[in-house]
């Protein structure tokens, strides 16, 4: 037959979308690749609140007590898919890589000699 009598799925479970103030605050989230004093990659997160500015070094466990104390409102998925979403932004900024340096002349960064120890 044309289908007419089958049986229709049950509709899938609704998908608990994430506010929009923290849609907007991951907008506007920084995210900056920082070396240790040993040379190893951290990444620095920021974003602006209503108390200001707030920043924190990413890792899972930290990155989720920040996101559930800026919004206490946030279910467990819907924390779950922001702390998802701040993850999927650190690996694309991880994916573009380092800023290119600036390139000095050495005609920009002459230095005069001070002594005549300085030429030997």
């Amino acid at each position: 037959m044309l289908g007419i009598f089958k049986r229709r799925k049950a509709a899938p479970e609704a998908v608990e979308a994430l506010p929009l103030s923290v849609e907007s605050a991951l907008c506007g989230l920084s995210v900056i690749s920082r070396p240790d004093s040993e040379g190893s990659p951290r990444t620095l997160l920021q974003w602006v609140t209503d108390g200001g500015v707030a920043s924190w070094y990413h890792n899972t466990d930290t990155t989720r007590a920040r996101m559930a104390e800026a919004f206490p409102a946030l279910t467990s998925i819907q924390l779950d898919q922001a702390c998802l979403a701040v993850a999927g932004l650190v690996r694309a900024a991880q994916s573009e890589g380092p800023a290119p340096s600036r390139r000095r002349s050495e005609w920009a960064s002459w230095k005069p000699i001070r002594s005549i120890e300085e030429l030997h």
